[in-house]
């Protein structure tokens, strides 16, 4: 048998002992070496054995048939040789070169996928051994404790961790989703929000710059880091649009969540009155922002800090709203009501 540079002893193809955890049903295993390059860069051969079918069913000849794709890999002359790890030492590299390039909302989101879920339960895994029959005991585990839209986070960013490794020559296999069973999708509570009459009443009692915010994000559906982060040339009140350039999210500036989002919304008549009033007052910052600290910081000093303004909205304790005599408002700003204002 032909043998590239980098294999050593010919394959060896033998039938086993029964199996201790089923003695009464032998298989045949193929057996072979390969090399692999260990952490520390350093290559290593390494003994492996494949399982090719039950002694019952299959020959001899039939079982070197199918172990022929294991020895046409090793023996091919372009074979490399692949690099082995454990999932929790991979993710640490590529925590620190890949989500990186991301937005900063992202990097967190990962972060908190590998430091919650993945590392705890996956961190002694081998990449090469997480194959589809792993990937779904840990997508049966994690469902247990989570939300379906958590276990699809966290497989997002398993799945990237496997892509990467695979790409950087590991040996590990795909997370395919159509290969898993899934948590089947929850039916959820269609969430409560403020009529056009009690966003009136907010507004009407709301002191100034909170209430051009609550206004804007009210009557466009602006997300709370899309209004903080507007700036003064965003506006364009000839023509009636407000230009959605970039978010803001805990005191720093990235681009907004989705491509769409980026498109100009209309401004309705009442909003445009409430913004030139706004404008009136507005006093010129470096950054240009539209919601600014007197002495000119970006976007309320830290964007987060008009966010949270904002979110005060919510709360039952938002004096605002207390006087206005409305009930608490779910998460989103009166997105559906707010082209009635």
């Amino acid at each position: 048998m032909y043998h590239s540079p980098g294999t050593v002893s010919s394959p060896v193809m033998m039938s086993v002992k029964p199996l201790l955890k089923c003695p009464l049903n032998p298989v045949w295993v193929g057996r072979f070496r390969e090399d692999a390059i260990q952490q520390n860069g350093k290559t290593r051969r390494i003994y492996r054995s494949v399982i090719l079918g039950p002694v019952s069913r299959l020959t001899e000849k039939q079982a070197r048939r199918a172990f022929e794709p294991f020895l046409a890999r090793v023996n091919s002359i372009d074979y490399q040789p692949e690099r082995f790890g454990k999932i929790g030492e991979f993710s640490e590299t590529w925590e620190c070169e890949v989500p990186q390039h991301q937005k900063p909302s992202s990097i967190k989101a990962a972060q908190s996928c590998l430091h919650t879920y993945v590392r705890p339960l996956l961190a002694d895994v081998r990449l090469e051994d997480f194959a589809v029959r792993a990937q779904q005991n840990f997508v049966t585990r994690l469902s247990q404790k989570v939300s379906r839209k958590t276990t699809m986070n966290v497989l997002s960013v398993l799945r990237s961790i496997l892509r990467t490794a695979k790409s950087w020559g590991y040996c590990c296999h795909a997370l395919n989703l159509a290969e898993l069973a899934l948590p089947v999708a929850e039916e959820k509570e269609e969430s409560r929000f403020f009529t056009a009459e009690q966003v009136r009443q907010i507004l009407a009692v709301s002191p100034e710059l909170f209430r051009t915010m609550f206004a804007i994000a009210a009557m466009t559906g602006l997300r709370a880091g899309e209004v903080v982060a507007l700036q003064r040339y965003d506006l364009d009140l000839e023509r009636g649009l407000l230009h959605v350039r970039r978010s803001a999210w805990y005191g720093r500036i990235q681009s907004v969540k989705t491509k769409a989002r980026r498109a100009p919304v209309a401004i309705p008549q009442a909003l445009e009155e409430i913004l030139r009033e706004h404008l009136a007052n507005w006093k010129p910052n470096p950054e240009g922002f539209l919601f600014s600290q007197p002495q000119g910081a970006a976007a309320f000093g830290k964007p987060s800090r008009g966010i949270r303004a904002l979110a005060r909205a919510r709360c039952t304790e938002n004096p605002a709203r207390r006087d206005a005599r409305v009930p608490p408002l779910s998460r989103k700003l009166a997105r559906r009501r707010g082209s009635e204002c």
